[in-house]
């Protein structure tokens, strides 16, 4: 039997499939292994205190395009107010299933396109017992007219 490209295609082809395959069921795994990460962290967001000391929080709606772009896993949208001092804060806290959902929303380009200036930006590693998050904290404000 003569070996041809025309007679090695098949056994090319059925092999790139067989590895497709395999890929694809090595993917669904850690499909499995980020749901279950996911579902921790939004357990975690959703426990954030309302009442931290004197800080007292009333949560607030994202806007609709912000949820639509982003597509966040997990949100905590929040004003506090000190009950001693009458000072505020709002704290925003998005977890999004992918870095990618965040490209049209980076805070430095968003909140100083809405009259925002930010004061810093740094890098975090938070630690619970169970898990450890990267991510960024950016102060940013605003004054009031």
């Amino acid at each position: 039997m003569k070996i041809t490209a025309k007679s090695i295609l098949p056994i090319i082809t059925t092999l790139a499939l067989l590895g497709g395959i395999i890929a694809f069921g090595r993917s669904n795994q850690n499909v499995a292994v980020a749901d279950a990460y996911h579902a921790r962290i939004a357990t975690m967001i959703k426990a954030i205190p309302e009442v931290i000391g004197d800080w007292h929080g009333t949560d607030m709606p994202l806007p609709n395009e912000a949820v639509a772009l982003l597509r966040p896993n997990a949100v905590c949208s929040r004003q506090y107010v000190n009950q001693k001092t009458g000072d505020h804060l709002i704290f925003l806290l998005i977890q999004c299933r992918t870095a990618r959902d965040m490209l049209g929303h980076y805070p430095p380009v968003c909140y100083k396109s809405n009259g925002y200036q930010m004061r810093s930006g740094i890098k975090q590693l938070w630690q619970t017992e169970e898990l450890n998050m990267e991510a960024m904290e950016y102060e940013f404000f605003r004054a009031l007219p």
